[in-house]
């Protein structure tokens, strides 16, 4: 039971990967900007690359096929789409659900 709690507690790496990367982003937009000392950025940029390298680790452990490895090409567009329907699923209500009528209805 710990370990499926676990698991639902940990968001996806998708969801992992772009906020590491926006973390990078806005703590480099702050070094540039000589908000941020350098050496505080240091945790973000692990993050961004110990992601894939956790990723195909695990690819590599599970013998996956060289498909597998190959669609890692198209990760980022299913975060991106994921995370562009993220407001429309947080909008949802469940009481705005309508049930579709079937041919046995009538």
């Amino acid at each position: 039971m710990l370990d499926a709690a676990l698991e639902v507690s940990v968001p996806p790496v998708g969801f992992l990967a772009a906020g590491s990367g926006l973390a990078t982003l806005g703590g480099a937009g702050l070094v540039w900007l000589d908000g941020l000392a350098l050496w505080a950025l240091t945790p973000a940029v692990i993050a961004l690359v110990a992601l894939p390298v956790y990723v195909l680790v695990g690819l590599f452990a599970a013998q996956a096929p060289s498909w597998a490895y190959l669609s890692l090409a198209r990760a980022p567009l299913l975060v991106a789409r994921k995370a562009l329907s993220l407001p429309r699923l947080l909008r949802f209500r469940a009481d705005s659900w309508v049930r579709t009528e079937r041919p046995s209805d009538q």
